[in-house]
């Protein structure tokens, strides 16, 4: 449930306390258009959860990223994965990145 906490935290923060937030295979939020900072959306595509948080993507603003990762694996078992290389660059990336 941490990805739905972040959530949750980032719509209750003030403006600018937040300046990322990374929601791996989230559960859905009420609000999704009241997130704050830059959101960085990953799920599996193949996991019981992705079409929640493809919908809670396409409600939440701007800016925003999804990745979809091969598979069916949930949140931290993606660590477990073929895809645990990719998944962490993914997440240094996106927390390095520069605005």
């Amino acid at each position: 449930m941490g990805g739905g906490a972040s959530g949750k935290a980032a719509i209750q923060s003030a403006p600018g306390e937040i300046d990322k937030v990374v929601l791996l295979s989230a559960v859905p939020v009420k609000h999704p258009e009241r997130l704050k900072g830059e959101l960085l959306f990953i799920v599996s595509q193949d996991e019981p959860i992705a079409q929640a948080v493809k919908r809670q993507y396409e409600q939440a603003p701007r800016p925003k990223k999804l990745i979809l990762l091969a598979g069916n694996a949930h949140a931290q078992h993606i660590f477990k994965t073929e895809n645990s290389e990719k998944l962490e660059q993914i997440i240094v990336n996106f927390l390095v990145e520069k605005d």
